[in-house]
């Protein structure tokens, strides 16, 4: 008595190549996304340097290496909320050319360090290389931080950049999750199909029934 004969695996679609792909695609969003949002978090967290802090009248000495670019400039950060018209009547920068421009940062920002907060009441308008000295009257009344470091809308990119790439955590994952379902079904569906086609109607094997 003979037995039919079952499907062949290597017949069978889709391949089993499209589980490798459902896999892969949840091991790259899920690893992916997390891993872009925890990069572009500490990268936002340790954004800027402090180049000196300094308590009014004292004089806060720096060396800047970097100027203001597009995307970074150096910021004067106060430990409270200080009006940035106050600080340039009050504080006076000069460097390789001369006295420098405090400005407005345009922007607002809070950041802890070693568990105080700095609160960016000013931007420094550093065009040139080299030392640098600033001097606060005490009337300001805040101890004052020098730092470098992106800007307003790098810093918004970065944090639209990191909730972006936390997103492809659940969408690698239900992508993945689909490819593997689908996969699946069909092979499971074309395998029944197969065996329909390859066994034999009753009857027609080598031994027949005698009428």
């Amino acid at each position: 008595m003979s037995t039919p004969p079952s499907s062949v695996p290597s017949e069978i679609r889709p391949r089993k190549l499209w589980f490798w792909i459902g896999g892969a695609l949840i091991v790259l969003g899920v690893g992916g996304g997390i891993t872009g949002f925890v990069l572009g978090m500490v990268n936002l967290a340790g954004a800027t340097s402090t180049e000196a802090e300094f308590t009014p009248p004292e004089t806060a000495t720096f060396r800047a290496e970097q100027v203001n670019t597009d995307s970074d400039m150096w910021k004067l950060y106060a430990d409270r909320d200080v009006p940035s018209s106050e600080v340039a009547r009050s504080c006076e920068l000069t460097g390789p050319d001369g006295r420098v421009d405090i400005d407005d940062p345009g922007y607002n920002s809070e950041s802890t360090v070693n568990g105080d907060t700095w609160i960016l009441v000013a931007r420094l308008d550093v065009t040139q290389p080299g030392e640098y000295t600033m001097e606060c009257a005490a009337e300001t009344g805040a101890d004052l931080s020098v730092g470098y470091g992106p800007d307003g809308s790098s810093t918004a990119l970065t944090v639209v950049g990191s909730i972006g790439a936390l997103l492809l955590a659940p969408l690698g994952l239900l992508l993945g999750l689909v490819t593997l379902i689908v996969t699946g079904v069909r092979r499971s569906n074309h395998r029944g199909r197969l065996r329909e086609t390859h066994t034999p109607p009753p009857g027609s094997g080598p031994y027949k029934h005698k009428q």
